[in-house]
Parts: C-alpha cells; sequence; structure tokens
C-alpha cells in the first residue's frame, strides 16, 4: 500500500483575487479604489487602490512571508499616498494566514495580531 502524504495544517493562501476590507483593524473602504490582492502559485499581485506591487509568498502550514518585490511609483492623490503606504508596509510584517479556505481571509504579524483582513472575490464569469 503506498504512503499518504499527510494534509497540511493549512492550505497555502488559496488562488484568486481578494479584497482587503481592514487593515490593521481599520476598516478600509473600495472607494475612491479598492485595495486587492491577487495570488497564484508563489506569486502575488496587490493594490492599495494606486501603484501595483508584485512579490512572491512562500509558507507551509499556518505561516506565510510576502516578500514584496517590484512596485510602480505614481504619485498618488490623498489620501490613497497615506494608504499605500500603511498597505506596502503591512505587506512585508505577513507572517501567519487564518482562515482562506472559504470566502475569508485574516493575514497576521509575529505576534499574531490581524494585519490584513480579506474577502475572497468571485471568479470572473463564475
Amino acid at each position: 500500500m503506498a504512503a499518504c502524504a499527510a494534509a497540511p495544517a493549512h492550505p497555502p493562501p488559496p488562488e484568486g483575487l481578494w479584497r482587503v476590507e481592514a487593515l490593521r483593524g481599520e476598516p478600509l473602504p473600495a472607494a475612491p479604489r479598492p485595495a486587492e490582492i491577487n495570488f497564484v502559485p508563489g506569486r502575488y499581485a496587490a493594490t492599495a487602490g494606486c501603484n501595483r506591487i508584485a512579490g512572491a509568498w512562500e509558507g507551509t502550514g499556518s505561516a506565510i512571508a510576502l516578500r514584496p518585490g517590484a512596485m510602480t511609483r505614481m504619485a498618488c492623490p490623498p489620501p490613497l499616498d497615506a494608504r499605500e503606504a500603511a498597505f506596502a508596509q503591512a505587506l512585508g510584517e505577513v507572517r501567519a494566514l487564518r482562515g482562506g479556505t472559504g470566502e475569508e481571509m485574516a493575514l497576521l504579524d509575529s505576534q499574531g495580531r490581524e494585519v490584513m483582513r480579506l474577502r475572497r472575490l468571485p471568479r470572473p464569469g463564475g
């Protein structure tokens, strides 16, 4: 009989597009532009509503690290400029996740505090 690999304690971030609903516990309005993160295997693309950030992620179980990479550098009008700076900093602080198997996921820092709360967006055409 072939040995079965044990399932991880928690799956990696699900592929797909996620809207950031809260940043450090504060609700993040979708207007004037929504903040989003799109996860694909080993990579992500994100925006706080102005510039785009592309990076890599890695993790096992509930541990995860987002590695910011390239970022566009457009001048963002207030309040997007402050929101974007906080968003980019928060991405680098992510060390764990909670949820993610359904419609909601929380990204946590090394102390277990919620850095971002996300909601899955429907797939186009689905």
